[in-house]
């Protein structure tokens, strides 16, 4: 029986290569929009929070000296805005 399973011959279309060509370029099409839809998500939601935090930290300095990462570094602009009127005295500008 096994041996006569062994002896089928199918025959391919030529047009098969063309097809899976084709079929295989869109698989990757549609592969890279999504992995570009979700790192454009990742990078926007990234965005917004240093959006947030930078906002925070303008509109209350005290609270944002708390921030763990921010902190250290908008306290010391901070106490260098707050000793000048002029921020480009201060070195900022």
């Amino acid at each position: 029986m096994q041996k006569e399973v062994d002896n089928i011959l199918v025959e391919i279309p030529e047009a098969l290569p063309a097809r899976v060509g084709e079929a295989l370029s869109q698989v990757r099409a549609i592969h890279r929009r999504r992995v570009l839809r979700r790192l454009g998500g990742a990078v926007g939601s990234v965005v917004a929070v240093l959006a947030a935090t930078v906002t925070l930290a303008a509109v209350n300095p005290a609270l944002a000296s708390q921030i763990p990462l921010v902190g250290s570094g908008w306290g010391a602009c901070s106490t260098r805005l707050a000793m000048t009127a002029n921020p480009a005295q201060a070195g900022l500008l």
